[in-house]
């Protein structure tokens, strides 16, 4: 039976139809609070996870009742924001395998979302290749030079390939736009004595990624 008090907390009446529920849930995970990486605000996570589990289950008890027909025309950059948001959900629950098809979907659809590209590029440092997911930070960086977490996650990724230097210059980036970030002094101070402890070096592709965070669109 479909569940008319959450349809009612939605501000849905009890015959909304699937179409409905679906554009419903993408005007709530569109919500500006949503439009960051959500793994250090437990508080956030738990809030986009109940919403995400909430448009799954009507769905279903849609499609029980044989209710689920929906002939709304979506287009290119919503189907890929339904398939983001599932990568990010499976992402935020550690199922990275599941997190990762996803986020791989969305992304063919539409490549220049920045948060995928930000999720694509964790997805692939939690495994270590820190190449690849170098070019999703850096691709999200010329679309978005001055987002704070495409700076964070690109100092994190140098930090953990052992490029002090670089990530070093990321997280005093960092430090520039929001010296309340949580960790960042920290991180400052573990880099600078990593790259002391290494040396310098990697100097013409720090010229690079300084170029891109200094023009007005990363290009």
């Amino acid at each position: 039976m479909t569940d008319i008090v959450l349809l009612q907390t939605w501000g849905l009446s009890k015959n909304a139809g699937s179409g409905d529920v679906r554009r419903k849930y993408l005007e709530l995970t569109a919500q500006e609070k949503f439009q960051k990486v959500l793994l250090d605000d437990e508080h956030l996570q738990k809030e986009f996870t109940r919403v995400h589990e909430a448009y799954v289950n009507l769905l279903q008890q849609y499609s029980e009742e044989g209710l689920d027909s929906d002939d709304t025309y979506y287009p290119p950059e919503q189907v890929a924001k339904f398939m983001a948001n599932s990568g990010i959900y499976h992402f935020l629950k550690e199922n990275y395998l599941k997190a990762g098809e996803k986020l791989q979907q969305a992304y063919k659809t539409n490549q220049k979302d920045v948060l995928v590209l930000l999720y694509l590029g964790l997805f692939l440092m939690k495994k270590k290749s820190y190449v690849p997911a170098e070019k999703y930070f850096l691709d999200a960086a010329n679309l978005d030079p001055n987002n704070e977490d495409v700076m964070f996650y690109l100092g994190e990724n140098y930090a953990r390939a052992g490029n002090y230097k670089k990530a070093l210059y990321m997280f005093k980036r960092v430090a520039v736009t929001n010296p309340a970030r949580k960790d960042i002094n920290r991180k400052i101070k573990d880099a600078s004595k990593k790259l002391g402890q290494k040396g310098s070096g990697g100097e013409s592709l720090l010229k690079k990624i300084s170029n891109i965070f200094s023009s007005p669109r990363g290009q």
